[in-house]
């Protein structure tokens, strides 16, 4: 089976048998620069999340019948997606500081 090379470049020298180590520096740098990323990826997702729970908020008022059980809960299950979205945003740009 032969061995997938890696994406980047590495400084480091071959471990025994020929194994490519990756010094720690390496991975710690890759970290950081994926929070920056997930960061902006946990972003979009609340937008998008809050964005459907405003849609469904004003379709509901804008309905003048009785508001369907099922929309309720998809307000509701937003919700806590949302506060759980929020959460860890918060998480990742406290780590990136």
């Amino acid at each position: 089976m032969k061995r997938i090379p890696p994406s980047v470049d590495l400084d480091a020298p071959p471990a025994p048998e020929n194994q490519n180590v990756i010094p720690f520096r390496i991975i710690s740098t890759s970290v950081r620069r994926s929070n920056v990323a997930m960061s902006d990826k946990l972003e979009n997702l609340f937008n998008q999340l809050t964005s459907r729970q405003r849609n469904l908020i004003m379709a509901a008022a804008k309905n003048e019948k009785y508001t369907p059980h099922s929309v309720i809960r998809q307000i509701a299950e937003l919700e806590t997606a949302i506060s759980a979205v929020a959460d860890l945003w918060a998480e990742e740009e406290g780590s990136r500081k």
